[in-house]
């Protein structure tokens, strides 16, 4: 069915529910003596009953509602197949709605009981309109599995339009700004949810903005928020979050790879994250490589707060299962490492001076901003084929540069999922 076929038959449909639903409400309030004369007026000439006050009209008012509520659900099941127009969903909840308050004064109204208990059409009325009440609570149902129905499609589309690359959303970037330029954060809420929430929170908050990396490590971490100076702020307002280490296998896709591992039986990838599997198959943790974003904290587990730091060096593989990891770098990787250093044999690494730390300059959500100014960024599938194809190639380096074949094989970090930015259309 063509776009403009199927707008007439929207069209026609809502017209004609409109209608019987204008029918149904008229019918219940003529029946119980308190029909605006006004309402009665407008509706009078879209009603084609003979007589509106007597039940039989408004059996037939009700009936004609339900038959007219199935229309529209086939014009919506065409939708649900990707052939019909996207407002038909909102419009079927407002329809329902308009049923549910007809039935509602329907099966209130006690001038109605008598003839409902005594006669066979009043019986067959009230079967019809309790039956109408189910029937409204399948399409509530209905309407969530379509428009589930419909992200999944959006999502399929996106796969199909290019089935090896997904758009991160700028819900999920942080965008950290330091004097050497922009640090860019995919936010992990498949690992971390209440983690990822927390940085969005102070992004959002402005907590970061003036803050510093104020301890860093070469060739371990780049360390930022409150500090750890005598005075630093109580944060009230940010209390500790339960830690969040691993999750259920069977809750992501991880696309395992075939390469030995020293840390974890296996290793892999989630959602572009070098990740790491437990041996029974039942866990799933993301692994400290380069780039690596986690909640630092203290000595308990469940202690971090907004304290954050950022791998910087060879994955300190040591700290996987124990540290809340909630997202890692996708861009601005360069300005991470022109952080400066602090002495790791003085203080483990904190920075003394204040002013010789870098300071963080502003931290923002990418979805804040106004749409024209929000980067976007590809992240290659893990589990498509071209990242497949990529880990082969790395695997088995053929190139004549190598006189000497290296071992086929490769270290998760060392193969994190590419990320393209993506200007916007002219």
């Amino acid at each position: 069915m063509g776009e403009r076929a199927l707008q007439a038959l929207s069209t026609d449909v809502m017209k004609q529910i409109r209608n019987t639903l204008a029918a149904a409400t008229l019918a219940v309030a003529m029946v119980c003596g308190a029909v605006p004369a006004a309402f009665a007026d407008s509706c009078s000439d879209m009603v084609g009953l003979d007589d509106q006050s007597s039940p039989q009209a408004l059996q037939r008012a009700i009936l004609g509602a339900r038959l007219n509520s199935l229309t529209l659900l086939s014009a919506l099941s065409l939708h649900a197949q990707g052939q019909a127009l996207p407002e038909l969903s909102s419009e079927l909840q407002a329809m329902q709605a308009h049923e549910s308050d007809v039935l509602r004064a329907f099966l209130s109204c006690g001038d109605l009981d008598d003839w409902m208990a005594e006669s066979d059409g009043g019986r067959d009325t009230r079967r019809l309109a309790e039956a109408l009440a189910e029937a409204l609570e399948e399409e509530a149902g209905f309407v969530l599995r379509l428009e589930a129905s419909e992200r999944a499609k959006a999502q399929q589309k996106l796969i199909q339009a290019d089935p090896d690359w997904r758009p991160a959303d700028p819900e999920d970037l942080l965008l950290i700004e330091v004097a050497d330029g922009t640090i860019v954060i995919e936010l992990a809420d498949w690992i971390a949810p209440a983690h990822a929430d927390r940085m969005r929170q102070a992004a959002r908050d402005g907590f970061f903005d003036g803050l510093s990396f104020y301890r860093v490590i070469d060739g371990f971490v780049a360390q930022g928020g409150r500090g750890e100076d005598e005075g630093a702020q109580d944060l009230p307002q940010y209390p500790a979050l339960t830690g969040e280490f691993t999750i259920a296998a069977d809750s992501v896709t991880f696309t395992p790879m075939i390469d030995a591992d020293l840390y974890a039986a296996t290793v892999g990838h989630v959602n572009g994250m070098p990740a790491a599997m437990s041996a029974d198959g039942t866990e799933v943790w993301p692994i400290h490589c380069p780039g690596t974003v986690a909640m630092a904290r203290g000595n308990e587990p469940d202690s971090g707060d907004v304290e954050f730091y950022i791998v910087i060096g060879h994955g300190p593989r040591h700290l996987d299962r124990i540290m809340s990891v909630f997202g890692r770098v996708i861009d601005g990787m360069a300005h991470v490492q022109a952080l400066r250093r602090g002495d790791p044999a003085v203080n483990s690494g904190v920075i003394a001076d204040p002013a010789a730390r870098d300071t963080i300059l502003s931290m923002r959500v990418a979805a804040d901003l106004p749409e024209a100014e929000q980067p976007r960024y590809e992240i290659m599938r893990s589990e498509g084929e071209a990242f497949h194809a990529a880990k082969d190639a790395r695997r088995n380096r053929t190139h004549e540069f190598f006189f000497e074949t290296p071992p086929a094989v490769i270290e998760a970090c060392h193969m994190p999922a590419p990320v393209r930015r993506v200007e916007p259309a002219e």
